[in-house]
């Protein structure tokens, strides 16, 4: 599977069926530690912040400005590159 990347990041969005508690919150911590030793290096960084169901999201069609415009990271809006087939 090849992911293509835009402006500086990119996410993989997958539903889970969890309670938001800290039991849940110690498994999603775990498993976003194993995938950061398992693919962060010197291109890709995994952000294991995100076990916690409050981190805020970006939203879709929203402009990105975190930090200031510049000509090497300008602010830009967030959009989907591709989504996979619906499965039953």
């Amino acid at each position: 599977m090849e992911i293509r990347v835009h402006g500086n990041g990119a996410h993989l969005l997958y539903k889970i069926d969890l309670d938001n508690d800290a039991e849940s919150a110690a498994l999603l911590k775990r498993i976003l530690k194993t995938i950061d030793q398992r693919f962060t290096d010197a291109t890709v960084l995994v952000d294991k912040k995100v076990f916690n169901a409050s981190r805020i999201w970006k939203l879709y069609g929203s402009i990105a400005k975190k930090g200031d415009d510049m000509p090497d990271r300008p602010h830009r809006r967030a959009f989907v590159i591709e989504t996979p087939e619906a499965s039953l």
